[in-house]
């Protein structure tokens, strides 16, 4: 229709109104446009929205095994300290036998403090990380995902570091599992036996554990750092969602 009116208005050679005709059209165009690019762009904030509401779910959960962890590995270095007195000493009583069988039953159970990485790798490997519109958040998460890196490679290194200590503490003990038992979720310390007396008078298996301790409260060290580091990030994930209020400054992810 707008077509016949300028062919129309050129044949009558009412140029004001060709002229006219002409803006119509072209603001029409640039209406659509606009309508367009309107509508994507609520799209792509919807599913940024997505994207970041799945990873703060990831990154809780990764914040909630690292709490258990940190909780877990601080009950073996107390039954580590108790076994390592126990030696020093060359004691060993029924009030502290259950703790002693515990910290050698629980040598080299390092734990991990892993993060959860579903929406992460999403990201990554359909290259949409740029989803992430706010800068100072995208980077943080590129750090967190540095220091993820490194406490694996420290954790790694301390297993490879220990592990010949560990089998040597591993080696003078004997496991008497029942028909039918697993180890799993509780360990009954009347199955495992040991020669006591000999233990506390071998420096090498002394040696062995308290490098274990010492392993273990590395470890624990880490998990404190990777914890502190998953609800840094979590609480700024929530502030740009605005599940929180949004605090000056915002928390900063960084090693602690």
């Amino acid at each position: 229709m707008i077509l016949r009116r300028i062919t129309k208005h050129v044949k009558d050679q009412n140029w004001f109104a060709v002229v006219l005709d002409f803006f119509i059209v072209v603001a029409g165009i640039l209406i659509a446009f606009q309508i367009t690019n309107w509508s994507e762009a609520q799209k792509e904030d919807a599913l940024e929205r997505q994207y970041l509401e799945r990873l703060r779910d990831d990154i809780a959960l990764s914040a909630k095994q690292a709490r258990a962890s940190i909780t877990s590995q601080e009950e073996k270095l107390a039954s580590q300290r108790t076994l390592l007195e126990a030696l020093n000493t060359c004691t060993l009583n029924d009030e502290t036998r259950p703790d002693v069988v515990d910290g050698i039953f629980r040598i080299g159970q390092f734990g991990s403090s892993s993060l959860v990485r579903g929406v992460i790798d999403e990201l990554q490997s359909t290259g949409r990380m740029g989803i992430i519109s706010n800068i100072d958040l995208r980077r943080e998460l590129t750090e967190l995902l540095g220091e993820q890196q490194s406490h694996s490679d420290v954790r790694d290194y301390i297993v490879e570091r220990f592990s010949p200590q560990i089998a040597y503490v591993d080696a003078r003990q004997v496991i008497n599992l029942p028909d039918g038992e697993n180890y799993w979720p509780d360990f009954n310390p009347d199955w495992m036996s040991f020669d006591f007396p000999t233990l506390c008078k071998d420096p090498l298996y002394l040696g062995a554990v308290s490098s274990a301790h010492f392993a273990t409260t590395n470890t624990v060290s880490g998990h404190k750092q990777m914890s502190a580091l998953y609800e840094a990030f979590l609480h700024n994930l929530e502030e740009e969602l605005g599940v929180v209020p949004k605090s000056e400054p915002a928390i900063e992810v960084a090693t602690p």
